[in-house]
């Protein structure tokens, strides 16, 4: 989920929450709004900006803003929506899935985003060298069982295909109904392979692409600034096409450890939205029928 399009989503014991809000007497959102800004707090300082090989949600709040996956949860927080792909379709065995991407896509360096940008992404997700935890969510896929145990060495033979430039294909070995679920989900992002290329960045020890001016993102934001323990800054993509329509011009995430912590410096104003909540406050905020307080699935 996007801050840009559906809210911060908030893990907080078995719920998925939102919770955002704003007070017009507060001098630090309203610096904020004439500067365009928006301040998040985000739990604990994130691990890795590497979509394959992330695991937590504090950096998922992140790379939602900065990849745009093959399909998206949609506002309703249960539906799937089209993202990077325009439309999809299904064969009637219920085995291959069929992607038609957007051809309105960049990536934030101007490149176009392509069906082997997917293609490398997705194998690299599965190569048992990078270690991915999330990678045994596709299974499903010809060949990905065999693959991630070494039975199986030449990518080619994975159920992913590039048959031209904007149509990517999965093909599964049986079917599986809650596979397009799975994809809206990291590690399923496309990553840009030139710069993981050039800065040796394909394996999990050599994270030296994921740093400000030189990561490249697909997404409607990307990386600006990263001030470890500070705070760390997202700018808007130039090159994606619905740029115009991004009123933020930067957003702040700010690792604070302390729930309770996190929930004061957003009832004084210093921010606008928290993706942590003490569970003792949830029912109190319920009560008081705060419209900052959202639940997601409805």
């Amino acid at each position: 989920m996007r801050i840009l399009s559906a809210g911060l989503l908030l893990s907080i014991l078995s719920c998925l929450l939102v919770w955002s809000g704003c007070n017009r007497n507060r001098s630090a959102v309203d610096q904020a709004y004439r500067e365009h800004a928006l301040h998040v707090g985000n739990g604990i300082e994130p691990s890795t900006l590497d979509p394959a090989i992330n695991t937590g949600s504090a950096e998922s709040a992140i790379l939602g803003e900065i990849y745009e996956p093959l399909v998206e949860r949609g506002p309703d927080g249960l539906s799937i929506i089209p993202a990077a792909a325009e439309r999809w379709n299904v064969s009637p065995d219920g085995l291959t899935y069929t992607f038609h991407l957007r051809k309105d896509r960049c990536w934030s360096n101007g490149d176009p985003v392509t069906a082997d940008d997917f293609l490398q992404s997705f194998r690299r997700v599965v190569d048992p060298r990078l270690a991915a935890e999330f990678a045994v969510r596709g299974s499903s896929v010809v060949g990905v069982p065999e693959y991630l145990k070494g039975e199986l060495t030449d990518p080619a033979r994975l159920g992913f295909s590039a048959p031209d430039a904007h149509t990517f294909v999965i093909t599964l070995s049986a079917p599986n109904v809650v596979f397009i679920q799975n994809l809206i989900a990291y590690p399923w992002v496309p990553v840009h392979m030139p710069t993981l290329d050039a800065t040796g960045g394909r394996l999990r020890d050599n994270q030296s692409w994921v740093k400000p001016g030189v990561m490249v993102t697909n997404g409607p934001m990307q990386l600006q600034d990263w001030r470890p323990n500070s705070h760390l800054t997202l700018a808007p993509n130039p090159h994606h096409p619905n740029r115009d329509q991004v009123w933020l011009k930067s957003i702040y995430f700010y690792p604070i450890d302390s729930l309770d912590a996190e929930e004061r410096a957003y009832r004084a104003g210093q921010l606008h939205a928290t993706t942590s909540l003490p569970a003792d406050k949830i029912a109190a905020y319920a009560k008081a029928d705060d419209p900052a307080l959202q639940i997601n699935p409805r």
